[in-house]
C-alpha cells in the first residue's frame, strides 16, 4: 500500500517539474504548478534533515547529499519565472 502512494507521489512530483520546466503545457494551472515546486522543495528540505538525523550512516553518507543537491535543483526552478 505504501509503495502504491510513494508512486502516485512521485509521479505527481515529475508531472508537476515538468510543467515548471516547460515539458508540459500547465495552462491555467501555472499558479498551482509554481506552489507545487515550493512544496517539493520544503519536502526535500524535510527528507534531507530527516536523512541527517537519523544515525544510520547510509543516510547521512549519501542520501543526504543527494537530496541536498535536488532541493537545490527544486529550488532554482521554484524561483525561475
Amino acid at each position: 500500500m505504501l509503495e502504491t502512494v510513494a508512486l502516485f507521489v512521485t509521479v505527481f512530483f515529475m508531472l508537476i517539474i515538468a510543467a515548471k520546466a516547460g515539458y508540459l503545457q500547465a495552462g491555467k494551472l501555472s499558479g498551482a504548478v509554481n506552489i507545487g515546486v515550493w512544496l517539493i522543495f520544503a519536502f526535500l528540505i524535510l527528507n534531507t534533515l530527516g536523512n541527517l538525523a537519523s544515525g544510520v550512516s547510509f543516510e547521512n553518507l549519501i542520501a543526504a547529499p543527494i537530496t541536498i543537491v535536488l532541493a537545490l535543483c527544486a529550488l532554482r526552478l521554484a524561483i525561475e519565472k
